[in-house]
């Protein structure tokens, strides 16, 4: 692999450990085992709900707040 133009030849060094690194720890079982344990699990539409008022919620508590600091200036 070249290195990259404009950068010094021991950054093209770093590209290709680092793409080697990448390439094996795709190719690696152990690691295909453990992106499958720890895949994204979707959460019950109660606590999403939950989580999107609390969200909400804050924002608005944010929001009175600044509006109160504009009046007591």
């Amino acid at each position: 692999m070249p290195p990259t133009p404009g950068r010094p030849t021991d950054w093209g060094l770093s590209d290709e450990w680092f793409t080697d690194f990448i390439t094996d720890l795709q190719n690696s079982p152990t690691r295909r085992r453990r992106l499958h344990r720890e895949r994204i699990v979707a959460l019950p539409v109660k606590d999403t709900l939950a989580v999107t008022f609390q969200e909400k919620t804050e924002q608005l508590r944010r929001y009175l707040a600044g509006e109160r600091e504009k009046d007591i200036a």
